[in-house]
């Protein structure tokens, strides 16, 4: 006689088999998901570096985009959907620091973050123990000289320079709403115009 039944799974077989191959596919994106994103992470930090020495040069030699002998700043701006991204823009070559205002600017161009990176805040030492933060800041580089000022604004746009006590900035910035590696502080110091991340 011969056999005709066949064999299958059964479906206890079958979910135990499914749940192992999940449990191993989780275990193993895990990590790629996580370096993934701290390569957004380093990857803003070269960017935002880049644009804060481009806007020096610019401010030095001229852009070509506005016109020569201009002003140039970069703006940073954690509230709302600006946290995604940040602007540089263009200032007339004779412009005091007691006019720099939004209304004063041209915009040269908008850089986006990388995907799900967000702007946190702008943190600058005003004394040995006390640090200014702020969710609005411009990176100011005055034409010609290169030199540069901090302006940070409040809630209600009232302006103030932010004085150096260390000569350096920082700006932080994150993965989402992250912690740890996927947090970061981008260092900028006046004193040598390096950038340290």
């Amino acid at each position: 006689m011969i056999n005709t039944k066949k064999s299958w799974f059964t479906l206890i077989e079958f979910i135990v088999a499914i749940s192992i191959f999940f449990l191993i596919s989780m275990i193993a994106f895990a990590p790629y998901s996580f370096y993934l994103n701290k390569s957004k992470v380093k990857h803003t930090d070269k960017e935002i570096s880049q644009s804060i020495y481009e806007a020096k040069n610019k401010a030095i030699n001229g852009s070509a985009t506005a016109s020569w002998n201009v002003s140039i700043g970069i703006y940073f701006d954690s509230t709302g959907i600006n946290k995604y991204s940040y602007k540089t823009l263009s200032f007339p070559h004779a412009i005091s620091n007691t006019i720099i205002s939004p209304e004063a600017w041209t915009l040269i161009e908008e850089s986006q973050l990388q995907p799900w990176i967000e702007l946190w805040l702008f943190k600058s030492r005003e004394n040995t123990s006390d640090y200014i933060e702020a969710d609005k800041w411009l990176i100011f580089f005055r034409s010609i000289s290169g030199s540069w000022s901090v302006f940070t604004w409040n809630w209600d746009n009232i302006r103030r320079e932010v004085p150096y006590i260390e000569n350096e900035i920082t700006l932080d910035y994150s993965y989402k709403w992250a912690s740890g590696l996927l947090h970061w502080d981008l260092q900028y110091f006046q004193d040598t115009q390096i950038v340290d991340y």
